[in-house]
This record gives structure tokens, sequence and C-alpha cells, in this order.
């Protein structure tokens, strides 16, 4: 899942993001938001909290209402705030979604998609990043997850993170996922993030964040990465680099379906859709 860069690379390529995306002054900004965040939390446990689930979108109406939503709004853990962030969609996403009449649900509607890399092979890599942003500084929960329009979330995905939440002081907890690669039925465990002796990390669906860690801006720049172009790559980098505690355990929480009918998934499959590859 990761690549395998030395600390030294990471630290070059956190201060470039970091002068890019913050700047020195919103840095240090980020750095008392966190610490005094983090010495709140230590002393008080909200033992039910508000889990604000973020899913940025774009004309992907029919996926996002018939196979995502379900499965988000059925979890086993009910205290949520579901944010869909609509990236500028032209279809009809913003009319299906007011006619669920779910309290628990809010759209936010983009007048204009995100500016993305002129080179479709580079897309991938950071669509969502502007609509993850926005979602995050919305959103009202204690915890976050962050999630795709076309993923499956399991019964108990919310309910077995919080659960593993309990048990650690940890900022991000993450699990295993399964999905479809060429044709096969595959799991998806957490791996290493920088090589042996660093915390391992599971798909980005599957994290579960500390509200305080919204300070932390998905970079729409990460494409330009020498390596760890995706924007989840690059965000988990940069945590580690922030001395962020991660805790992660091998169960899967969600399923992550293949492409059209390309029968495989992520980014092998965006570029065959890409390619027009499909039925």
């Amino acid at each position: 899942m990761t690549a395998q860069y030395s600390k030294p690379i990471l630290k070059s390529a956190h201060r470039r993001i970091t002068s890019l995306v913050c700047g020195e002054f919103f840095s240090k900004l980020v750095l008392k938001y966190y610490v005094a965040a983090r010495r709140a939390l230590e002393t008080r446990t909200n033992q039910h909290p508000l889990v604000s689930i973020i899913i940025p979108t774009y004309n992907r109406c029919d996926i996002l209402i018939n196979r995502t939503l379900p499965s988000v709004l059925g979890q086993s853990y009910q205290k949520l705030e579901v944010i869909i962030v609509s990236d500028g969609s032209t279809d009809n996403t913003m009319e299906m979604v007011n006619q669920l009449r779910d309290p628990r649900v809010r759209l936010i509607a983009l007048k204009s998609r995100s500016v993305l890399p002129s080179e479709y092979s580079l897309r991938w890599f950071v669509q969502g990043a502007r609509p993850r942003n926005i979602g995050q500084w919305k959103s009202k929960g204690e915890w976050l997850v962050h999630i795709s329009d076309d993923d499956i979330l399991y019964k108990d995905h919310v309910a077995q993170l919080l659960e593993h939440a309990k048990k650690t002081k940890a900022d991000l907890i993450s699990a295993s996922y399964d999905t479809i690669k060429h044709g096969k039925n595959v799991r998806i465990n957490p791996m290493e993030i920088d090589g042996p002796g660093s915390p391992m990390i599971g798909g980005m669906q599957t994290w579960l964040m500390r509200a305080y860690l919204k300070c932390f801006i998905w970079n729409q720049y990460s494409y330009r990465n020498a390596c760890n172009k995706p924007i989840d790559y690059d965000m988990q980098n940069r945590m580690y680099l922030s001395n962020i505690v991660f805790s992660s355990f091998e169960r899967a929480l969600f399923f992550s379906p293949p492409v059209g009918s390309t029968n495989d998934s992520g980014y092998s499959a965006y570029m065959l859709a890409a390619e027009g590859e499909l039925q």
C-alpha cells in the first residue's frame, strides 16, 4: 500500500508541503490548536461521541444513493453526521440527497468543480481533496471518517473503530478492507507507513480520526510529489512526521467494489475507465 522512502526524504517533502499549503504562521497555529485539543481530550472521553462521515462526490448520484448511503445510514452505531460534499455535480445529486429526509445527512453543494491536473493520469491521486477539506471543517463530530462515494461499509464499520479507539490513546485508528484486484477477491491489511518499525496504517476509508486532526489539510498538489502522490499517502506521511499516534487492527470494515465492468479497483481501474475500455 505504501511506498518505502527514507525519513529524510519524507521530511524534505513535508517541509515543502507545509510551506506551500500552510505557511509558517498557519503551521504554528496548527501546533497550538493540536496541543490544546489533545490536552483537553485527555481530561475527558465521551463514551458515545458524534462521528462525522465525509463523502465527496461528483456526478455519481445513482451509486451514492443506492450503494454507499444505505451502508452508511444502516450502521449499527447510529450517532452519525453524514456530510456529502458535491464537487460541482451537474446531475441530480442535490435533488436525490434532499429527498432522503434523514436529519443526520447534510449536503454541501459546491458551485464549481475543483481544479484538477490537466493530465488525466494524475487526477486520481488528488480528486476529492477540496471537498474533503471543506467537509471536515464543516463537521461537528468528535471523530472523522473519510470515505468515497462508491464504498460499501460493513454494518459494524464505525462501531469496531470506536471500540478499538476506547482501548487506545491513538489519534488515528485504521483497519483492513476487502476489494477486487485483477478479478480476484483480496483483503488489504494495514501496512507500515515508512518501512520496518514505523506505525501500521490501513486504507483511508478505514481511518477514524480525532476531530482535531482536521487541522491537517488534504493536499491537492500532492500529485507533484516525487513519492506518495495520492492524497492519502501524502496525508499519512505528514501526520507521521508530526508524531501523530497511530493504531490499527486486522479486521475488514468495508468493501471497495470494482469500477464498472473492469473487475478491478484503484488506480488501474481508473485508467482502464479513462481509456474507454469499459463495456
